[in-house]
C-alpha cells in the first residue's frame, strides 16, 4: 500500500515537473522568438539609419556644390569701415584702381553690404561684390594678392580706398560658405599657435604650409588639426 502511494506521488511529481518544464520551455521559446523579432527590427532600423546618413551626406555634397557655383562669381571684401550714404560702387572703383585692374562697370552684377554672422560683433559688415564671370573674380583676387606681395608689409588698407579715419587693413577673398569660414578661422588660429607660416583658400579648398621648404597641406575638416598636432 505504501509502495503504491509512493509510486503515485512520484508519478504525480514527474507529471507536474514535466508540465512545469514544458511551460518554461514554451516561455523560453516565445522569448527567443520575441528577441529574434526585436533583433531583426534593430537590424532594419540600423540599415535605414545607414541609408539615411548616406542620403544626407549625398544631399549635403549636392547642396555644397550648388552653393559653390552660386558663390563662384562673388568677392567678399572685409573690414571696410561703414559710412552713412557711402557709395559702394565708388569704393569698388578705388579698389580696382589701387590693384591696377581696369574695371568695366558693366561686369558688376551687384554690390552690397551683407549681414554679420555675429550681430554683436563691432566689425563692419562685409561687402559682397558679384561679377558676371568666375574669371573676372579670379582676375581681381590675383591682382589683390599681387598688390599685397609687392607692397609688403603695407598691404591693402582703408587709406588706399580713400577712406578717412582710422587705418584699417582690408581683406579681399573668395565668398566662402559659413562652414568654410569657420574652418578658415580655426586654421588661422591653429597656424598662429603652431607656427605655420601660410594659410590660404583657393576655390573653396583650404591649405596650410609650415614654411617655404615644406609642401602645402590640404585641410578638409576640423579633424585634420588634431592629426597635425600629433606630428
Amino acid at each position: 500500500m505504501v509502495t503504491k502511494e509512493f509510486n503515485h506521488t512520484i508519478n504525480k511529481l514527474e507529471s507536474d515537473f514535466t508540465v512545469a518544464t514544458d511551460f518554461l520551455q514554451k516561455g523560453q521559446d516565445d522569448l527567443l522568438k520575441e528577441l529574434e523579432v526585436a533583433n531583426n527590427k534593430i537590424k532594419t532600423l540600423e540599415l535605414e539609419r545607414t541609408t539615411l546618413k548616406s542620403n544626407i551626406k549625398s544631399l549635403d555634397r549636392r547642396l555644397m556644390s550648388v552653393e559653390k557655383i552660386s558663390r563662384s562669381h562673388n568677392v567678399e571684401i572685409q573690414m571696410v569701415p561703414e559710412k552713412r550714404h557711402e557709395n559702394l560702387l565708388h569704393l569698388i572703383q578705388k579698389l580696382y584702381d589701387t590693384v591696377n585692374v581696369t574695371l568695366d562697370t558693366n561686369c558688376i552684377c551687384a554690390v552690397r553690404r551683407i549681414a554679420k554672422i555675429n550681430p554683436k560683433s563691432d566689425r563692419p559688415r562685409n561687402i559682397l561684390l558679384t561679377l558676371q564671370t568666375e574669371r573676372q573674380r579670379d582676375i581681381l583676387l590675383s591682382a589683390v594678392k599681387r598688390y599685397n606681395k609687392t607692397n609688403h608689409p603695407n598691404h591693402l588698407n582703408s587709406t588706399c580706398l580713400g577712406i578717412e579715419g582710422e587705418y584699417r587693413a582690408i581683406y579681399v577673398n573668395e565668398h566662402l560658405s559659413s562652414t568654410t569660414k569657420k574652418l578658415y578661422a580655426e586654421a588661422r588660429k591653429f597656424a598662429k599657435d603652431n607656427s605655420y607660416k601660410y594659410v590660404w583658400v583657393k576655390y573653396e579648398r583650404m591649405y596650410m604650409r609650415k614654411n617655404d621648404n615644406e609642401s602645402a597641406l590640404l585641410i578638409r575638416d576640423f579633424s585634420n588639426f588634431e592629426k597635425l598636432k600629433v606630428k
